[in-house]
């Protein structure tokens, strides 16, 4: 886009026009500017794509995904295995900040993976081996990430467990098969993996993988019959140690369900499915309807308006730091567009581009006046600006890589500067050619501060306005979500949760951009109080968690469609189940089938005790926190919306929820004559209603922090 400016301005430009060939041959249009350009650019292309293919450079995506595999393989076994010594050794220790750090790292684990999968399709687009083994991994990241939400629930198990009453005795009871479970489904895992590292599945692979979940179950087997030997009732005592027990049984289910749809359709020869063609994702990539979408009209109207308003004043204007037909600032802009997501204007990021492109075009002018001291062709010339060169490469590609705060100014200084660093001898040195540098810099700067204000200008919403309404919608599916609990109604429950997931990762995007660092100037209200917005938004995190915990023991067991039925195969075209929306994805979520947990809740009288002291908490904690972030917090602490939430923060213990501890004892009354559940303990209704109200303990342990946490913020005014 930028050459395209530059050429118009020059075919605009009576002083150039249009080229007209100078010898009359065939091949005059090689002498052109634009077929260098072309060429060049073609060229760069290829070599920077062929360097990703240089032996030991270990550049490829693919090779990446693999070790990105390995890693989240190696994090989510180290889970288990750290959770289950820490349990078994009785007592709180530091072992339980290193489960906690391990578990939070599994996201941005899963984010890079998915960065490498979208990066491999341009190097496979899933054709041949390569593009089978790229499916493979990718259905294998998805079926092992699946587990996110509930071992984040597990985090909270580990990190609340006081090692009371009896839960040393359980553990004598069920630490052999606990810990014989774990090491046979993370060898399962690793099993996985190695076959999925080449793109094909023989018949050796399939066999060791059969042997494999084989063993698995029967350790499932083994873990069924020594719980119900150890905790043969609901208990709030061993609510956690239930929570623990099945998260591990649905991770063991989950990853035996995955191999066997490997091995079976392996079999079947139908382990690929239907692969999305190239022009079915060209055909996606140039949709009418994803062009025109709002965000991305909206993105491309900032800039263009912006683009060709520069390229007017190149055009048009003449004198001071201007020259007629100067493509400068239009050219430079097409390289600095505004993101599409971008909210706000990015006064740091517009400062930054301030800074790199003025010492692009100054820096490489000052080296080349050190470099002009030698004269043309001399070999001290020669290699002095070679040694430029390669140094002006090294320094600001290494500060690109290695700086988190000038990654993208270093990347701009480097782009900016390196084809002056390269000019040849006689272009510079003189008194104009400093007086073009400064100019160039000017028209940068002013082309810089025109983009900045139309984006504020074009800007419908601020962020702390679209913060506000997101932040609101979250309240209000959340609200649904325990509503449709309390209800029973599994269907509005699945619905709600999804939306109300959705709805967090929008507000988490937004609240970035309301920082108050990042504010050019704080208005008459003053700073945005971005600390209680960040640990609101955690807290909304980790009752979704805690919510997902409880719709999967809530419904019965199904295979994961997205392995077996959806392509008539494995998952084949990377869309499903990605990492771009973490917080709001479903992965976890299956069809609605059953309602029987909820209605074995909902028919305990202590039940409606813990609803309206839930509703409660939920209703005040979530009007009073918009109040404070968005509204005048001195009025939002004198409001009665604020006295409630101070009384219902003193009603119970802190974190408590009122009749849980009767609800506890009915369930366990209620569910003494059921039948055992001999298979699998994902199917266990006691155990499934002893997550379900730890979920609901746990919900309000969530809410008693945002309680807390605006106290606080209140004492503060």
């Amino acid at each position: 886009l930028g050459w395209t400016i530059t050429w118009m301005m020059n075919f605009m430009n009576p002083a150039i026009g249009v080229y007209h060939r100078l010898y009359d041959t065939r091949t005059s249009w090689i002498l052109t500017d634009y077929f260098v350009v072309e060429t060049t650019t073609v060229l760069g292309c290829i070599i920077a794509v062929l360097t990703t293919l240089v032996p030991g450079g270990r550049l490829q995506n693919l090779r990446f995904m693999y070790k990105d595999a390995k890693a989240l393989n190696y994090s989510i076994s180290r889970v288990w295995v750290d959770a289950s010594e820490y349990f078994i050794q009785g007592r709180r220790s530091a072992m339980r900040l290193q489960i906690e750090t391990t578990i939070d790292s599994l996201d941005s684990r899963s984010s890079k993976s998915l960065e490498n999968l979208e990066g491999a399709w341009w190097e496979t687009f899933n054709l041949g081996r390569r593009g089978r083994k790229r499916i493979l991994l990718d259905n294998f990241r998805v079926s092992s990430m699946n587990i996110r939400d509930m071992v984040r629930v597990v985090k909270d198990c580990v990190v609340s467990e006081d090692f009371k009453s009896s839960h040393g005795q359980f553990w004598k009871g069920m630490q052999v098969q606990i810990q014989d479970l774990i090491e046979q489904v993370s060898g399962l895992m690793w099993l996985c993996l190695r076959s999925c590292r080449d793109g094909t599945v023989d018949s050796t692979e399939v066999e060791l993988l059969k042997a494999q979940t084989a063993s698995a179950k029967s350790k499932q087997l083994s873990l069924v019959s020594a719980f119900h030997r150890v905790a043969p009732h609901v208990s709030q005592d061993l609510s956690d140690q239930f929570t623990f027990v099945y998260a591990l049984s649905f991770w063991a289910r989950r990853m035996t369900d995955f191999a066997e749809s490997i091995t079976d359709q392996a079999a079947e020869g139908k382990l690929y499915g239907r692969r999305q063609t190239f022009v079915e994702t060209v055909r996606k990539t140039c949709s009418l309807k994803e062009i025109c979408d709002q965000v991305h009209r909206n993105w491309a109207l900032r800039n263009l308006s912006s683009v060709f308003l520069c390229f007017l004043i190149g055009y048009y204007c003449e004198g001071s730091i201007f020259n007629r037909y100067n493509s400068t600032m239009a050219s430079t802009l097409a390289l600095l567009m505004v993101g599409e997501t971008s909210h706000k204007v990015a006064y740091e990021k517009s400062a930054h581009r301030l800074v790199a492109v003025s010492m692009g075009k100054s820096l490489p002018f000052i080296i080349m006046s050190l470099v002009g001291a030698f004269p043309c062709g001399s070999k001290e010339r020669t290699i002095l600006q070679a040694a430029a060169v390669a140094a002006y490469v090294f320094v600001w590609t290494l500060t690109y890589y290695s700086s988190k705060m000038w990654s993208y100014v270093a990347c701009l200084i480097g782009a900016f500067g390196i084809s002056s660093v390269m000019q040849p001898c006689a272009d510079g040195g003189t008194d104009e050619a400093f007086a073009v540098k400064y100019k160039e810099i000017g028209n940068v700067t002013i082309a810089i501060l025109i983009q900045t204000f139309l984006h504020s200008m074009l800007s419908r919403h601020t962020p702390k306005q679209l913060l506000q309404s997101s932040f609101g919608e979250l309240r209000r599916f959340l609200t649904c979500c325990f509503e449709a609990v309390f209800e029973g109604d599994l269907a509005a429950f699945e619905s709600a949760l999804v939306e109300a997931k959705g709805e967090l990762s929008n507000a988490k995007n937004f609240a970035g951009e309301c920082d108050p660092k990042l504010e050019l100037y704080l208005g008459p209200e003053g700073p945005f109080n971005i600390d209680l917005c960040s640990s609101a938004l955690s807290s909304c995190a980790l009752l979704l968690d805690e919510l997902t915990m409880l719709l999967v023991a809530a419904k019965d067991w199904e295979p994961k469609k997205t392995l077996l039925e959806e392509n008539g195969g494995l998952r084949a075209d990377g869309e499903g189940g990605d990492d771009k929306t973490v917080e709001g994805d479903d992965e976890n979520v299956e069809e609605c089938t059953s309602s029987e947990i909820l209605d074995l809740l909902r028919s305990r009288p202590s039940f409606g005790i813990v609803k309206n002291h839930m509703l409660q908490r939920l209703r005040v904690a979530l009007e009073v926190v918009p109040r404070m972030l968005f509204g005048d917090a001195e009025t939002a602490i004198n409001s009665e919306w604020y006295e409630e939430l101070c009384k219902v923060s003193d009603a119970v213990e802190p974190a408590g929820l009122q009749g849980v501890e009767l609800l506890y004892r009915e369930l366990s009354s209620a569910t003494s004559s059921f039948d055992i559940e001999k298979s699998h303990l994902t199917d266990d209704v006691r155990v499934r209603l002893t997550v379900a109200v730890r979920c609901l303990e746990n919900s309000a342990r969530h809410l008693c922090k945002i309680e807390e946490r605006c106290i606080k913020e209140a004492s503060l005014e």
